[in-house]
């Protein structure tokens, strides 16, 4: 009788032998099928299918036989355990034996071990025995079927000699046909690349029509509007014409009646008058000590800049009013740079208290202020400054004529007393609502002298002639010199403007010249300052015109400047895309702006950047549209990467929101 172990041998050397059998015989089958062409595959397929399944069920006999003798080794094993059973009971029984008997039981151990190892021998000489008689067994069966397999190959050569003449036959024939479809093929293949290439340019004149109709509606709709302006203005036009022509002959008249009345005048006082007695008007004292301090102001604290700045920031919060630190750094900063941006200009909504900045930072500052309300009827310069009256030989000035006069330290300075301490001092102009009228109309002679000031500078006559406003007059008595007025870099000027449809843009001149801080709309409103808050804030001096010099600097590090110079070399590559690039002036004028900004402002380099990229730099964005430039995206693009390198989130949101609409529209930066 077997064991258990070598049943199991036996049972799983016949599932190895079967499952190798089953494997060779697909490999076979596989590597015989791999070398016939298709047709001999096809055609002994169901043959060889018929084979397998037979094989198949001869194996699931042998799996079958396999069980059955695994079923009986169980049972053998079974009865093995009971005997092994039986002999433990016995062992048990004769335990005590047994303890007697210890040499005996080694002597037995040592029988058992090799019992135990020649059992193991003989278990692995019958397990190689068998295996060899299963290895002999699955070769004659592969013998067998491979000769079988050879029988039927013969026979399917000769079948498959007949297919493969039928089949070249056939290849000729569908060459033939290949040869023609390729050729066709060619044809199609060459018609749909033209088909595609009309498809494609098609497709663009289609585009270009679609924006060139765009475009052409755009242009309609802006036509109609302009012609419907256009006959409005005319009527009203029409109605001012014969309006005005109603009163050109009333002041012919008059003109007529005053000629009569000016010879009898001229007859009565003489025609030669000298220019003090014709310059009467212009020297009477407009600007008052009393009004900031009969002293000079020993500055504040230390007589620091900073010190200043906290006084003044202090002032406005006592007054009620509030502005963030931020725009107070801008003005202020942009006050310094007069010398190149002569003009600051507040801009936005109404009511945010644009004009009592300036009031309130003289205030604080100890300079004189000058507040000239704007005219909608100011065409030029004598609105601001005065004219000459021919009829009464006489040169009516303005305030701000007085105010001018009193400060021109070139043709009209003063040597002692009041006067001369008036004019040691500061003066800040507010033009209030300015843009009412055309700036370029009263402003730009102005501004050009201004300008002709940096460029020949004060140091001798002639250049102090070219830098000043001329005064007209008359005719002057032998020996007399015309008089000029000098505005120099003791006068600082601010124009407030509301930005809506009843008031004019700023010119691109005006825009290089100046610089632009927008109020936009206040998280929270502040109260005016009352009677009780007036009381408290005395004159604590004049702000002596050398100490204000002392404050600003001309130059940058060289550090800042080579900065400077590449971010203003990549903005101006940029704008040139669409046209508008910016001149020496700007770049200078940004130089003198970040320059003066105060150095105890934290990261006063990337502030001061991101103000003049919003004062200077994006308004001249205004209208770009993307629709119709095409470079508009990309010039987005790079002063977008350079607002980021400022760090300034106000001013990217800001620049974001201006270029969502179709056009661009820029409304500044909401800092209050």
């Amino acid at each position: 009788m077997m064991d258990a172990f070598t049943l199991w041998l036996i049972g799983t050397g016949a599932s190895v032998v079967v499952v190798v059998a089953a494997v060779v015989t697909f490999a076979c089958y596989s590597y015989l099928r791999g070398r016939l062409p298709l047709a001999v595959k096809l055609k002994g397929l169901e043959q060889r299918l018929f084979q397998v399944e037979s094989q198949y069920e001869e194996l699931t006999g042998q799996y079958k036989d396999l069980v059955d003798h695994k079923q009986e080794a169980e049972l053998e094993l079974n009865r093995i355990n009971a005997e092994i059973g039986d002999a433990r009971e016995w062992l048990r029984e004769n335990q005590e034996k047994l303890i007697e008997l210890p040499k005996k039981r080694e002597e037995i151990k040592k029988v058992e071990e090799e019992l135990y190892r020649v059992n193991e021998e003989l278990n692995q000489a019958q397990a190689r025995r068998l295996d060899e008689e299963e290895k002999a067994a699955a070769a004659r069966r592969e013998r067998e079927a491979v000769r079988e397999d050879k029988a039927d190959l013969v026979k399917q050569r000769d079948s498959m000699n007949n297919e493969i003449h039928a089949l070249r036959m056939q290849q000729q024939d569908l060459q033939e046909q290949m040869s023609e479809l390729r050729a066709q093929h060619a044809q199609a293949t060459a018609r749909i690349e033209t088909l595609q290439s009309d498809l494609r340019d098609t497709e663009k004149k289609l585009k270009e029509a679609q924006n060139e109709l765009k475009k052409a509606q755009g242009d309609k709709r802006s036509a109609e509007q302009e012609c419907e302006d256009a006959r409005a203005r005319k009527v009203t036009i029409e109605g001012h014409i014969n309006a005005k022509k109603k009163e050109l002959d009333g002041i012919q008249k008059s003109v007529d009646a005053l000629k009569v009345v000016f010879d009898g005048l001229a007859e009565a006082t003489g025609r030669n008058v000298s220019v003090d007695e014709k310059l009467a008007d212009l020297k009477r004292p407009v600007l008052k000590l009393e009004d900031v301090g009969p002293e000079p102001r020993d500055a504040m604290g230390d007589g620091s800049e900073r010190d200043a700045f906290d006084a003044m920031r202090n002032h406005i919060a006592e007054a009620g009013f509030t502005y963030t630190e931020r725009s107070l750094l801008a003005f202020h900063t942009s006050l310094k740079t007069a010398e190149i941006s002569p003009l600051v200009v507040l801009a936005g909504v109404s009511g945010t208290g644009k004009s009592q900045l300036p009031r309130l930072y003289a205030e604080a500052m100890g300079m004189h202020f000058l507040n000239v309300a704007v005219q909608p009827r100011w065409d030029s310069p004598q609105d601001m400054f005065g004219f000459f009256n021919y009829m009464e030989n006489r040169y009516k000035a303005t305030e701000l004529g007085c105010a001018l006069r009193q400060m021109d330290l070139m043709n009209w300075r003063e040597d002692s007393g009041d006067a001369a301490k008036a004019q040691g001092g500061m003066l800040l102009v507010l033009l209030d609502e300015m843009n009412l009228a055309r700036i370029e109309y009263y402003f730009s002679e102005l501004l050009s002298r201004l300008e002709m000031r940096n460029a020949v500078g004060a140091g001798s006559e002639e250049s102090v002639r070219l830098a000043s406003m001329p005064l007209e007059l008359g005719s002057l008595m032998e020996g007399e010199q015309p008089k000029r007025l000098y505005v120099g870099d003791n006068v600082l000027f601010v124009g407030t403007m509301n930005e809506d449809e009843t008031t004019q843009a700023l010119s691109p001149k005006v825009m290089d010249r100046a610089n632009v801080l927008r109020f936009g709309k206040p998280e929270r409103t502040s109260g005016a300052r009352n009677d009780s808050q007036q009381g408290q804030n005395e004159p604590q001096g004049y702000l002596v015109y050398e100490d204000w010099q002392k404050w600003n600097c001309q130059s940058l590090s060289h550090d800042d400047k080579q900065e400077l110079d590449r971010v203003c070399g990549h903005l101006n590559t940029a704008l040139q895309l669409i046209h508008r690039p910016f001149g020496h002036r700007v770049h200078q004028a940004m130089e003198l702006y970040i320059a003066n900004y105060p150095a105890w402002a934290d990261n006063p380099f990337n502030k001061a950047l991101a103000d003049q990229l919003e004062q200077k730099i994006i308004p001249k964005l205004r209208g770009i549209s993307q629709d119709t430039q095409q470079q508009a995206g990309d010039v987005y693009d790079r002063i977008e990467e350079i607002i980021r390198q400022t760090q300034d989130e106000a001013l990217l949101t800001a620049f974001e929101a201006a270029i969502q609409p179709q056009v661009f529209e820029w409304h500044g930066v909401n800092r209050i």
